[in-house]
């Protein structure tokens, strides 16, 4: 293992043992780490980043022509850097003989490379040599170095219409003539079988040129986007970061259980966490409801799931105690809301229902009062129910506790503050 693996692996490791306490991680580290829209909390990946870091050399790579490091690249690759930073190769066409700093860096970059082109002009420009897309049975690319001499470089030059307006492979005499030599007829073959029938499919669907004079003289390797052709290239560590963590494998998996047992729509469930973001500073609030989101709130059902409990009876009653019981269903919090829901509509003249969905996932709530509230009463009933505090009522709630008031005060500037006062 590397020295950057061994450190990112490291620190990594305290960022994690630092959110989860020194426990067990709860949620997968590729979900935390992806954007809150995907389920995560943006943390950040450190061998992701480093990777992210080295990838913005290929910034440096498609311009430093007169560099003498882009010489020893050229030299071992054998043909033309920008033309290689074009195509779609795989790990196996980087060349041994580079220094193991040129080798991880190109490496890294066939994790950013561009989707299979589907459009009529980006196959017609697709590079043939070093492309994943175009290879031979055993998944190897191709590199000819008489024919890459000789101009032979992008479809465009082994196609050709023909009497009946249909896009076909060129003739080996064809070829034999560009190349102004005999033709190796392996060589041919292995290209002519690697290329994709589809993409034949995909050309002849119209007819594009009228004839075959006007055929392809206007593209050249040049002319692609980079998002279809070869590695993706920014000037930006930032955008590589944001690339590759979205391309992990691993999704939020609670969000999507939540929005099938409460007949919601995920986007709604994770919402409610962005949402709050919003309402409240609190980071202690903010993560009740990430655990809400992902199912990892300490109820008893749970605790009894993790085998940290010998069983999944509610403290306050002999129900099953699950996120719902927890929050809903129980006889104390089912009380504590109807209250809650009888007060705020006498403050703010409202008829608001507090139904299941408005609590868990803060669901249209009318108000950023009563959002705020909602969110509140939450971190009220787990603090009560953690540490079997005072009654769960609303006489305790308005006492619990000031100081986050004024926290949120200093921290907010809302629309309703002057509300806010007279309830507190």
């Amino acid at each position: 293992m590397s020295l950057f693996q061994t450190t990112s692996s490291a620190n990594s490791n305290l960022a994690f043992n630092f959110l989860w306490d020194d426990k067990t991680d709860k949620i997968k580290r590729d979900v935390i780490v992806q954007d809150y829209k995907d389920g995560g909390l943006r943390m950040t990946d450190f061998k992701l980043f480093v990777k992210a870091m080295k990838l913005t050399w290929l910034h440096w790579f498609s311009r430093g022509e007169n560099q003498t490091w882009h010489l020893i690249l050229e030299n071992s690759l054998e043909v033309n850097l920008n033309y290689f930073l074009q195509c779609n190769y795989t790990k196996e066409d980087i060349p041994a003989s580079l220094p193991n700093f040129y080798k991880q860096i190109l490496a890294y970059s066939t994790e950013v490379m561009g989707k299979e082109p589907t459009e009529y002009n980006d196959i017609i420009t697709q590079n043939i040599w070093f492309n994943r897309f175009i290879t031979t049975k055993d998944k190897k690319t191709l590199f000819f170095k008489k024919w890459y001499e000789k101009g032979i470089r992008i479809v465009s030059d082994v196609i050709f219409l023909n009497n009946e307006g249909q896009w076909q492979f060129l003739r080996m005499r064809d070829i034999e003539s560009l190349l102004n030599d005999k033709v190796n007829f392996m060589e041919y073959f292995s290209l002519f079988h690697a290329f994709p029938k589809k993409w034949f499919e995909i050309l002849n669907q119209e007819d594009h040129f009228s004839n075959e004079s006007s055929s392809l003289s206007e593209y050249s390797f040049d002319s692609l986007p980079p998002s279809i052709k070869g590695p993706i290239i920014y000037a930006k560590s930032k955008m590589y970061y944001k690339l590759l963590v979205e391309d992990l494998e691993n999704k939020a998996t609670g969000p999507l259980a939540l929005a099938r047992e409460y007949n919601v729509l995920p986007v709604d469930v994770i919402n409610s966490f962005t949402d709050a973001q919003e309402i409240t500073k609190s980071s202690k609030i903010l993560i009740l409801q990430y655990k809400i989101t992902h199912r990892i709130v300490a109820c008893n059902s749970f605790l009894h799931q993790t085998k940290i409990r010998n069983n999944d009876i509610c403290n306050f009653c002999n129900q099953v105690d699950s996120v719902r019981h927890f929050f809903f269903d129980c006889e104390t919090t089912r009380q504590f809301w109807h209250d809650l829901e009888l007060w705020t509509n006498n403050i703010e003249n409202s008829s608001e229902i507090l139904d299941l969905n408005l609590i868990l996932f803060g669901a249209n709530p009318t108000s950023s009062l009563l959002a705020f509230l909602i969110l509140f009463g939450k971190w009220f009933i787990y603090k009560a129910k953690i540490k079997k505090s005072p009654p769960i009522n609303m006489r305790n709630f308005k006492l619990f506790p000031k100081s986050q008031y004024k926290i949120e005060k200093q921290a907010l500037v809302l629309n309703f503050t002057s509300k806010k006062e007279k309830m507190f």
